[in-house]
C-alpha cells in the first residue's frame, strides 16, 4: 500500500477498495489472507481460554474491589478514544457506516460510567445513583444488548452511502448518549417498571431469558459480519469484539454463580479484549499513516526543490527565448521596415501598370510576412504571460471602421457582402485597449471573409450587461462560408492547428490566430464560442469587458428630418431604413423606378431634407449617375445626396459632381458614426462636395500642414534612415539624419528640430540614453521624442518613457500611424521661424 503526499482534506469522499487496491486507510482495505490468519488466531485462543475456564466459572475467588473502578476506567477510556480515532476516520471517508461504530461507543461509554456509578459498593453500599443489584444487572444486559444493536447497523449501512448532513452527524452522536442517559434512568429510577431479574444478588428466573437474549443479540451481530461478503480489517476486528462480547456474557451473566467469581473476572477480561481490539488496530494504524505522513513529507521537501531547480531552468529559458525572439524581432522587422516602406513610397509615385501590379503583390507579401511575425511574437507573449492588455478611451465604431476598411474591397472582389450590425443601447465610447480587440475582430473577419465564397459577413455587436462603470458586449462574426464539421471544430484553437490538412495549402495562415484570439478574449474577462455546420457557415463569438469614460458623450448635432432612400427592396435597404429611422428621421424607401413613374406623374415631394442612394461599379461613373438622378429630381431646391458605396474612392477617376449639388459620399459597411458623421457634413457643405475617405494618410493635407518643421531621424540602419526622411518629405517636413547616438547629441545641441525619430538598439549609445542627454539640455524638455523599434514589448515601452520618450512607432513604419503621430506630436512653426 502506497500513501501519497497528496492531503487529506476534510469533506473529501474516497472510493472503496477494490480488490486488492489500498484505499489509504488499513481499517478500511480489504483483508488480506495474512490478516484473516491473523483474526483467526486470535478467535482460537480466545475460545481455547473459554473453554478451558468454563468448568471453573463459579469457583469463588478473593473480592478485590479495586477492580471494578479500575476495570469500568479503563472501559471508558478505550471506547472513547475508540470514538474518537473513528470520528476522525469518518470525517476523512464521509461513510455513515463508521459514524454509526462511532455512535456505538459512546453509547457504551455512557453506560459503563452509569453501571460505574451504580455499582454497589463501590462508591456507596447500594451504588451512588441508589439503583442496587436489580438496577445495576439491567445497566449491564441494555449495556451488552445495545452494542451488537449498533453493530447490525453498522453491517447494514453501505460503505457507498453518500455522506450525512451535519444536522444528521449531530443527531446521530447526541441521539446515541441521550440513548444511554435515558435506559439509566429507566434501570435506577425507573426500574420497577423493568421485569426483575436480581432479588438480594441472587437471579430471579426472568434473568435466565433475559441475558440469553442479549446473548443472542451478540450472536446475531456476529452472523452478520461473518456474512459479509468483501470483509474489510474493520469487519474481521469487530468479528473479535462481538465474540469477546458472546464469551464476556456467558462467563459473568450465565455461567457464574455471582461476583467474584472466577466467571465474574473472566466475563471482565473478555470485555477488556473486545474494547482493546479496535482501538489497538486504530493505533496502529495511526502510527503507520504517521510515518507514512513523514516519509510524504520528505518526499515532498525533495520533490519543492527539484521543481525549484526544474522552475529555475524553465525560467531561464524562458528568457533566453524571450531574448532570442526580441532579437530576430529585431533583426527581421528592420529589412521588412525598408521593404514595406520604400514599396509603399513607390507606390505612390506614377508607375505602369505592370510595375504597379508587381509592387502591389511585394507589398502586400511584405504585410503578409509581418502579420505572421506578430503572431508568433504574441504568441509567445502569451505563452510567457507577459501580454497585458491597455486601458485607453476609445471610440468603437472607429475600430470597427478599421475593420471594415481592411476587409470591404476584399469582400466586395469576392463577391461577398460585408456587414455591421451594433445594437443601438452599445455605447459608443469605451476604455480598452482597441488595438487588442481589432486584433481579434480583424483575425475572426480575415477568416470569414476569406472562406466564404458567397451570401454575407456579418459583424454584429450587442449588449449583455451595463453597470455604472463597466459594459459586457457581445461581438460576434457570422458567415455564410464552407462551414466545419465537429472534428473540425475540436481543434481550431489549437495553437499550430486548422480545421482541414489543405486549408494551409488554399488559404495560407499558421494556426496562431484563433489560438492568440482566444488567449487575447480570456484577457478581456471573456470567453470564444463557435457554432459551425459543415456547407452552411459558421458563427464565432465572443464576451469581453469594458470601462465606460467618465465624461458623458458629446451631444450629437441636429440632423436632417425627411430622408428618401432610392434602393431596390431588400434587406440592405431595410438596415438602411432602419439606421436612418433610429436618428429620428422620418424615411420613405422606394425603388429608382418607382422614382422615375412618380416623376413622370408629377407626384414627387418637393420636401425631402435627403436623397439616400447606393452606387456600385456597375453604376459607371459617379458624376454620370448623379446625372440621371437629377433627371428625377424637380427643379427648385435639391436635397442633400448620400451616397453609399463599397468602393474605395468613388472619385477615383477625378470628375466632380455638378455644380449645387450637396453630395456626402459613405464608406460601406455602413456604421453609425459614419452615417451620422455624413449627414452632419451635408449640414454645413455649401456647395463643395465632402470627399471620400482614403484608405491611407492624405499626406497632401499633412505637408500643407507641416510646412516649415524639421525632423532628425536616428537611426544606424542607412536605409532605415532613407525610409524614414521618405515618409517626413512626404508629409512636407524637411529632415536630417544621424548614424549614432552620439551624433544624434551634437545636432540636437546645435540645431533647431520641432521632431526626432529615435532608433533604440545602435552600437556606440543606444536610444534610451541619447534621450536622457537630450532631456538634460536646456531648451530640450519640450522636443518631441518618437522611439522606432522593431521590438514592441511593454517592458520596453516603460523603458521608453522612463527615459523620457513621448511615444513609439514600431517597424515597419504604418503610414497610417507615422501620419497621426506628426499630427499629434510636430508644434505648428511660429511665424517668425
Amino acid at each position: 500500500m502506497k500513501f501519497g503526499p497528496k492531503p487529506m482534506v476534510e469533506g473529501a469522499v474516497l472510493p472503496p477498495a477494490a480488490a486488492g487496491a489500498p484505499a489509504g486507510f488499513l481499517l478500511a482495505e480489504q483483508a488480506t489472507p495474512l490478516q484473516h490468519r491473523r483474526v483467526l488466531s486470535v478467535q482460537l485462543l480466545s475460545a481455547t481460554a473459554f473453554v478451558a475456564m468454563l468448568p471453573f466459572a463459579q469457583q469463588q475467588l478473593a473480592a478485590v474491589p479495586a477492580f471494578i473502578p479500575i476495570y469500568e476506567a479503563l472501559l471508558v477510556m478505550m471506547d472513547l478514544i475508540t470514538a474518537t480515532l473513528l470520528y476522525g476516520q469518518f470525517r476523512v471517508r464521509r461513510q455513515a457506516s463508521l459514524l454509526m461504530l462511532v455512535a456505538a461507543y459512546l453509547y457504551t461509554a455512557t453506560l459503563t460510567v452509569g453501571h460505574a456509578l451504580s455499582f454497589p459498593g463501590l462508591f456507596a453500599p447500594t451504588g451512588l445513583l441508589g439503583a442496587g443489584a436489580q438496577g445495576t444487572a439491567w445497566i449491564y444486559m441494555l449495556w451488552h444488548g445495545g452494542f451488537p444493536l449498533f453493530v447490525i447497523a453498522y453491517v447494514g449501512l453501505s460503505p457507498r452511502t453518500g455522506p450525512l448532513s451535519r444536522t444528521a452527524e449531530r443527531a446521530l452522536l447526541l441521539g446515541s448518549v441521550a440513548l444511554a442517559l435515558v435506559l439509566l434512568a429507566l434501570a435506577t429510577a425507573g426500574q420497577s417498571l423493568l421485569p426483575a431479574i436480581m432479588a438480594q444478588n441472587r437471579y430471579t428466573p426472568a434473568m435466565a431469558p433475559t441475558v440469553t437474549s442479549v446473548w443472542l443479540l451478540s450472536l446475531a451481530a456476529l452472523l452478520c459480519l461473518l456474512r459479509r461478503r468483501s470483509a474489510t480489517v474493520l469487519d474481521l476486528w469487530l468479528v473479535v469484539v462481538c465474540t469477546a462480547w458472546l464469551f464476556d456474557i456467558a462467563l459473568s451473566a450465565m455461567f457464574n454463580a455471582g461476583r467474584f467469581d472466577l466467571g465474574f473476572y473472566a466475563g471482565r477480561i473478555y470485555g477488556l479484549i473486545a474494547c482493546a481490539v479496535v482501538l489497538l488496530e486504530l493505533l496502529f494504524e495511526n502510527a503507520l499513516l504517521y510515518g507514512r505522513l513523514a516519509e510524504a513529507h520528505e518526499s515532498a521537501l525533495r520533490r519543492g526543490v527539484e521543481l525549484e531547480r526544474a522552475r529555475d531552468e524553465a525560467q531561464a529559458g524562458i528568457r533566453a527565448r524571450d531574448l532570442f525572439l526580441a532579437s530576430m524581432a529585431h533583426e527581421i522587422r528592420t529589412p521588412m521596415n525598408a521593404a514595406i516602406g520604400l514599396t509603399h513610397l513607390v507606390l505612390q509615385t506614377r508607375l505602369e501598370p505592370m510595375q504597379r501590379d508587381f509592387l502591389t503583390k511585394a507589398h502586400a507579401s511584405s504585410q503578409a510576412l509581418l502579420r505572421l511575425l506578430n503572431h508568433i511574437l504574441d504568441y509567445s507573449k502569451a505563452e510567457a504571460g507577459k501580454m497585458e492588455l491597455e486601458r485607453e478611451p476609445f471610440r468603437l465604431d472607429e475600430a470597427l471602421e478599421s475593420v471594415g476598411d481592411l476587409f470591404a474591397a476584399r469582400a466586395s472582389q469576392a463577391g461577398v457582402e460585408l456587414r455591421f450590425a451594433v445594437a443601438p443601447e452599445v455605447p459608443e465610447q469605451l476604455v480598452g485597449d482597441a488595438m487588442r480587440l481589432m486584433q481579434v475582430l480583424n483575425n475572426l473577419t480575415g477568416n470569414a471573409v476569406k472562406f466564404t465564397e458567397r451570401g454575407e459577413v456579418l459583424l454584429a455587436v450587442r449588449l449583455l450587461s451595463r453597470e455604472a462603470r463597466q459594459v459586457r458586449l457581445e461581438f460576434s462574426v457570422q458567415d455564410t462560408g464552407i462551414g466545419m464539421d465537429p472534428a473540425q471544430q475540436s481543434r481550431l484553437f489549437e495553437a499550430f492547428s486548422q480545421a482541414a490538412p489543405d486549408v494551409a495549402r488554399r488559404h495560407g495562415g499558421t494556426g496562431l490566430g484563433l489560438a492568440i484570439c482566444r488567449r487575447l478574449v480570456a484577457l478581456m474577462g471573456g470567453q470564444i464560442t463557435l457554432q459551425s455546420r459543415r456547407g452552411e457557415g459558421t458563427t464565432v463569438s465572443f464576451s469581453a469587458s469594458f470601462g465606460l469614460p467618465a465624461d458623458a458623450e458629446a451631444p450629437r448635432r441636429p440632423l436632417p428630418a425627411r430622408v428618401l432612400v432610392l434602393a431596390p427592396p431588400g434587406a440592405a435597404r431595410d438596415r438602411l431604413q432602419r439606421q436612418l429611422e433610429a436618428l429620428d428621421m422620418t424615411v420613405d424607401a422606394r425603388a429608382l423606378e418607382e422614382q422615375a413613374r412618380a416623376h413622370a406623374l408629377g407626384d414627387f415631394d418637393e420636401h425631402w431634407d435627403l436623397v439616400a442612394l447606393g452606387w456600385g461599379s456597375d453604376d459607371g461613373a459617379l458624376p454620370a449617375y448623379l446625372q440621371r438622378l437629377l433627371a428625377l429630381l424637380p427643379d427648385g431646391p435639391r436635397p442633400g445626396l448620400l451616397v453609399l458605396s463599397a468602393l474605395p474612392d468613388p472619385m477615383a477617376d477625378g470628375a466632380a459632381p455638378l455644380p449645387g449639388l450637396r453630395v456626402a459620399l459613405v464608406r460601406l459597411p455602413l456604421l453609425r458614426t459614419r452615417l451620422r458623421e455624413a449627414l452632419v457634413r451635408l449640414q454645413s457643405q455649401s456647395q463643395t462636395p465632402s470627399a471620400a475617405p482614403a484608405d491611407g494618410p492624405d499626406f497632401a493635407a499633412l505637408a500643407r500642414e507641416l510646412s516649415g518643421t524639421r525632423a532628425l531621424v536616428v537611426d544606424d540602419n542607412p536605409v532605415n534612415r532613407e525610409v524614414a526622411s521618405a515618409y517626413l518629405r512626404a508629409s512636407g517636413m524637411a529632415s536630417a539624419s544621424a548614424g549614432t547616438g552620439a551624433e544624434a547629441l551634437s545636432l540636437v545641441r546645435h540645431e533647431h528640430f520641432d521632431l526626432v525619430l529615435m532608433d533604440l538598439e545602435m552600437p556606440d549609445m543606444g536610444g534610451l540614453e541619447a534621450t536622457r542627454l537630450i532631456r538634460a539640455m536646456p531648451g530640450r524638455e519640450q522636443l518631441p521624442i518618437l522611439a522606432l523599434s522593431a521590438d514592441s514589448s511593454d517592458l520596453l515601452w516603460e523603458q521608453c518613457r522612463d527615459a523620457g520618450m513621448d511615444a513609439r512607432l514600431d517597424k515597419p513604419i504604418d503610414p497610417l500611424a507615422f501620419a497621426r503621430a506628426l499630427r499629434r506630436w510636430v508644434r505648428q512653426p511660429l511665424p517668425s521661424r
